[in-house]
């Protein structure tokens, strides 16, 4: 699919080309084609900054992780449309809830690193567990909203969400739930999960979304929260067993097609972490001005477009100073709401 939509690309810059009757660099047909949704962002070279060194996108997880995954494809279309003139590579720098990740971007404090934000950017500030501060950065994009899942291991004792809740009701404390970190998606998640159930759950911490699917497929634990991209493989094999998943509608994906939201299944919850970009405050606003041009190139191709449906993301773009202000008022607001409901259930 992807090798036919270049081709027609390819072909259609051709004929724009040959219609103008005028083959020099010059012509007006030929500058259209290079300034097209999926060309390089040359309006900002023109102004002035274009990256001359390579670049890092910066990545607070382990390989493999959703997190990981999305970076990935993002630098991959990048690549395939020949959209930066420099190469780019993404870097795994895991550890404490990705501070490790914002410590090496801002340690740089460049024109050349960015890192990818995930539930983690906006909770260790708000719980007191990161040095940094939200002024710290500048904000490169956000492009979409992706959605939480809850799933079992194939030995947990239930199958699905009705299941689940008696025997998490018949048997106080017994039900071990892993993620990835005290004040991440997953822990908000299954804190919201034990307070509108009337649960008692054990949230246990993994260092990734790698090791939390292999304590759910070991059976160390009985359930995991992870998004759907990081399972999907193993529910479309039969590893594990999706339970519920936190969004508004249900996840058109392989093995999830009778899998309910929250809310189908009688619960107030819907949930979705934001994902986006950011450099350093100490990076030039020229430069971010290209990398939020160039990312809002990326969430115009059709490859993104179906990367986002593949894995049940919702398109969500702001870009640059659309970022900021959606970040730090709407999503501070909410994380801190969340993290303070943890904070106040582990007195």
């Amino acid at each position: 699919m992807r090798k036919k939509l270049l081709a027609a690309a390819s072909f259609m810059a051709l004929l724009i080309t040959a219609c103008s009757g005028n083959s020099g660099t010059n012509s007006t047909a030929s500058q259209e084609a290079k300034t097209s949704d999926t060309s390089a962002p040359a309006e900002s070279q023109e102004a002035g900054w274009a990256p001359k060194e390579d670049i890092e996108f910066i990545v607070g997880n382990s390989a493999g992780g959703g997190a990981d995954l999305f970076t990935r494809e993002l630098v991959s279309i990048i690549d395939q449309y020949d959209m930066c003139s420099v190469n780019i590579t993404v870097v795994n720098k895991p550890g404490s809830s990705h501070v490790v990740g914002y410590t090496y971007l801002l340690d740089h404090g460049d024109d050349y690193h960015l890192d990818v934000t995930s539930a983690s950017f906006f909770t260790q500030p708000v719980s007191g567990n990161s040095p940094f501060q939200f002024e710290d950065f500048s904000y490169v994009a956000m492009l979409c909203k992706d959605p939480n899942l809850v799933f079992a291991a194939p030995n947990a004792g239930f199958s699905d969400f009705d299941s689940m809740i008696q025997y998490a009701k018949d048997n106080p404390g017994a039900v071990s739930v892993a993620g990835s970190s005290a004040y991440s998606d997953d822990a908000i998640l299954c804190n919201m999960l034990q307070e509108s159930c009337g649960l008692e759950l054990n949230y246990v911490t993994y260092e990734s979304g790698a090791d939390v699917l292999a304590a759910v497929m070991g059976g160390h634990v009985q359930l995991g929260i992870l998004n759907p991209a990081e399972v999907g493989d193993n529910i479309a094999a039969g590893n594990v067993t999706p339970i519920v998943v936190s969004v508004e509608k249900r996840v058109n994906m392989e093995g999830m097609e009778n899998v309910p939201t929250f809310k189908e299944a009688g619960v107030d919850i819907e949930h979705e972490q934001p994902r986006g970009f950011v450099m350093s405050s100490a990076a030039s606003p020229e430069a971010v001005s290209y990398y939020a041009e160039l990312l809002g190139k990326v969430a115009k191709t059709p490859e993104w477009k179906e990367y986002l449906e593949e894995q049940c993301m919702e398109e969500d773009i702001y870009l640059g100073a659309d970022w900021e202000t959606q970040a730090k008022d709407h999503y501070v607001s909410i994380y801190t709401d969340y993290v303070g409901r943890i904070l106040e259930s582990t007195k």
